[in-house]
C-alpha cells in the first residue's frame, strides 16, 4: 500500500513498477525513474499534506488496530520524511533571502567524533550481577521509597526487566559516545566560550537534524551556559556519555563537570521512578518528525485540485478489508 499510494502516480511509474510489500517493492521498483521524479513525487506529497486526505490517514494512524494502524503510521512517517527534503530547500532558499549574510564566506568546521568511553561495568558490577533491585538500591536510601520501587520493578521482571538490564550491560553492546549537539557544546566552550557574540544574532543555538534525545535533553536543562537546542524525541539511548574533561583543563574543569553529572542524575533518578510507578514510557518510535510544519490555517487554505483528486482514490479503496 505504502508503494502504490506514494509512487503510482508520478510521471513514468505505473503499478507493475512496485509491489504492496515493504520487503519487496524497493527491489521492484525502477530507482531511476524515482530519482528523475523526485520533484514530481515530492509535489504530490505536498499536495496530499495540503488536503483532507492526510486528515484520514491520520485517523487511520491513530486507531490503534493490530496489525493495521501501523502501516498507516509508517506511511505518515514516510511520506512525512521525504517532504522534509521539499522544506529543507524553500528554507534555505528563504534564509538567503532574508540573512544574505549567512552564505557568504562561510566556513565548515569539522570535529571529530568521541571515541566509546570505557567499560564500567566490572567487578561488583558486572552483567551478571546487575539487577534492578540493585540498581534501586543505589538511587535512594530511603526505606519506603525502596520497598515502594523495588515492589513495581519485581512486578516488572514479568517482563523480563532484570534480563533486559543485564542485555544492555554486556561489554558487546555498552560502547557510549557522546553525541553529536553536547560534543559540539564542548567545542565551542573550549574555543572561546559561549557568549552571545559567538553565535549568529546572538541566538546561543545549537541546531542539529534530529529532535533531542532523553539524555541530551536533560545535559543542556541543568547544564550552565544557557544554550539551547531542539525539542526533544524523549528516545533513551544507553550508549549516551559526557565529554572528556583532560589534566590541563584544571580541577574546577573536574568539579563543574561532577556537579552536572550529579544535576543530571537527579532527573534520571525521577525519570526511572516515574517509569517504574506508571510503567508508561516516554519517547517516540522514530527519532526523527514525522510531521512536516505548515502556517496555522494552511492545510484548509491550500487545497487544490491533485490533492482534491487523491482524496478521490483514496476514499474509493476498502481501508477496512488492508491487512
Amino acid at each position: 500500500m505504502q508503494g502504490k499510494l506514494l509512487f503510482s502516480h508520478v510521471t513514468g511509474l505505473n503499478d507493475d513498477d512496485c509491489e504492496y510489500s515493504p520487503l519487496s517493492y524497493c527491489s521492484k521498483l525502477n530507482i531511476r525513474l524515482v530519482s528523475q521524479n523526485c520533484e514530481s513525487l515530492l509535489k504530490y506529497i505536498d499536495d496530499l499534506y495540503k488536503s483532507d486526505i492526510e486528515l484520514l490517514i491520520r485517523s487511520r494512524a491513530k486507531e490503534g488496530r493490530m496489525n493495521k494502524s501501523e502501516c498507516w503510521s509508517e506511511l505518515r512517517h514516510m511520506a512525512g520524511r521525504l517532504l522534509s527534503y521539499l522544506q529543507a530547500v524553500q528554507t534555505l532558499v528563504s534564509t538567503r533571502k532574508l540573512w544574505p549574510e549567512l552564505f557568504e564566506n562561510y566556513k565548515v568546521h569539522y570535529i571529530a567524533s568521541s571515541t566509546p568511553g570505557r567499560y564500567i561495568f566490572l567487578g561488583k558490577n558486572v552483567p551478571e550481577k546487575m539487577s534492578a533491585d540493585l540498581i534501586i538500591g543505589r538511587m535512594t536510601s530511603d526505606p519506603a521509597k525502596l520497598a515502594e520501587y523495588r515492589a513495581h520493578a519485581q512486578e516488572l521482571q514479568k517482563c523480563g526487566l532484570d534480563e533486559s538490564i543485564r542485555a544492555n550491560t554486556d561489554r558487546k553492546k555498552f560502547r557510549p559516545f557522546v553525541h553529536a549537539e553536547v560534543l559540539l557544546l564542548d567545542w565551542i566552550e573550549s574555543d572561546g566560550g559561549t557568549h552571545p557574540s559567538k553565535f549568529f544574532n546572538g541566538y546561543k543555538y545549537i541546531g542539529c537534524s534530529k529532535p533531542t534525545c532523553r539524555l541530551c535533553e536533560q545535559y543542556f536543562t541543568v547544564h550552565t551556559s544557557g544554550v539551547q537546542v531542539r525539542s526533544p524525541h524523549r528516545n533513551l539511548y544507553t550508549n549516551w556519555r559526557m565529554p572528556d574533561v583532560y589534566e590541563d583543563q584544571g580541577l574546577q574543569a573536574v568539579k563543574d563537570r561532577n556537579e552536572l553529572l550529579n544535576k543530571m542524575l537527579d532527573l534520571v533518578k525521577r525519570d526511572t521512578f516515574r517509569v517504574l510507578v506508571e510503567r508508561i514510557p516516554e519517547g517516540k518510535r522514530h527519532d526523527s518528525n514525522t510531521d512536516p510544519t505548515y502556517p496555522i490555517g494552511s492545510t484548509a487554505s491550500r487545497r487544490n485540485e491533485r490533492g482534491e483528486y487523491l482524496e478521490a482514490s483514496l476514499r474509493s479503496l476498502n481501508l477496512d478489508s488492508l491487512d
